[in-house]
C-alpha cells in the first residue's frame, strides 16, 4: 500500500513561510534571482533529512531573461515527490512534468534555486505550431491566482521581461 503525505501548509513548517505570498508580475520580476525559459529534462526525487522528500527538476535552459544564469542545464529543487511507496505532495509548490516547456521565476532557498512564490513562479509554455523552433507561436498558460492570471503570447511576456530587466 502506498503512503501519501499531503503537505497542505507545506511551508509553515519551514523558515520559508514568507516566500509564498501573492505577488505582482513587477514584484516577481524585480525580486527574482533569475528568470528562465527551458524544457524539463528530468525529475529526480530524493530524501532531504529523515522524512522530507524533495525533487530536483533538471531544466535545459534555452533563454535567460534575468540573472547571471547560463543557457544549458539548470537544477531547481521543489518540495515533494515520490520515492518507492512514499509520496509527499506540496500543495503550494509548482509541479513539473518531463518534456514540459516552462518559464520560471527563480528564488534562492536552502535547497538551491526553486520557483518563487510557490506555484505562481512557474508557467507552462504551449506551442501553437509544431516544433519548438524559436519562431514558433507560443502562449504562456496563465495561473488565475498568480501574477499572470490569463494566457498570454510568449512574445508579449518576453517584451515585458526585457523592459523590466533594463
Amino acid at each position: 500500500m502506498s503512503r501519501r503525505i499531503w503537505a497542505f501548509v507545506v511551508l509553515a513548517a519551514l523558515p520559508l513561510a514568507a516566500s509564498v505570498r501573492k505577488m505582482t508580475l513587477d514584484e516577481m520580476t524585480r525580486e527574482s534571482v533569475g528568470i528562465v525559459r527551458g524544457t524539463v529534462q528530468e525529475l529526480r526525487a530524493r530524501w532531504s533529512g529523515e522524512s522530507s522528500i524533495v525533487t530536483d527538476v533538471i531544466l535545459d535552459v534555452q533563454q535567460v531573461y534575468r540573472g547571471g544564469l547560463a543557457r544549458g542545464e539548470l537544477t531547481l529543487t521543489i518540495l515533494g515527490g515520490r520515492i518507492g511507496d512514499r509520496e509527499v505532495h506540496a500543495t503550494e509548490m509548482a509541479h513539473f512534468a518531463k518534456g514540459e516547456e516552462v518559464v520560471v521565476f527563480l528564488s534562492a532557498s536552502p535547497y538551491g534555486l526553486w520557483p518563487m512564490a510557490g506555484f505562481s513562479g512557474k508557467y507552462s509554455v504551449q506551442r501553437l505550431r509544431r516544433g519548438r523552433a524559436p519562431g514558433a507561436a507560443a502562449i504562456v498558460v496563465g495561473v488565475p491566482e498568480g501574477p499572470i492570471p490569463r494566457d498570454v503570447p510568449l512574445a508579449e511576456l518576453e517584451r515585458v521581461l526585457a523592459r523590466a530587466g533594463k
